[in-house]
């Protein structure tokens, strides 16, 4: 399919998205924190196509701030990745 955005054309396959969903889904907690900044693009892109409010994204509990504090301070004890992964992979879902 094809959108415009502030006039600008971009195109976007849902069954491309929806397979990158799974193979990121389906990554180990090692490969999920490898590839993150894949996975913070592709969670941008599925939460503009879902219609996600911001609040839910972007608020201090929200999926694409938990992903940039793992690029930011990944290592703190407050963080937990695995709850991260698991946010992404509930709140990402595409059927």
């Amino acid at each position: 399919m094809e959108y415009l955005v502030d006039g600008e054309k971009f195109h976007l396959s849902y069954s491309e998205l929806r397979d990158k969903y799974i193979l990121f889904s389906n990554f180990s907690l090692a490969e999920f924190l490898d590839r993150l900044p894949e996975v913070l693009h592709l969670a941008c892109i599925i939460s503009y196509l879902k219609e996600v409010p911001s609040y839910n994204t972007l608020s201090d509990k929200g999926l694409i701030h938990q992903l940039i504090h793992l690029l930011d301070i990944g290592e703190e004890p407050i963080i937990d990745a695995e709850k991260i992964r698991q946010q992404f992979i509930k709140e990402m879902k595409l059927c």
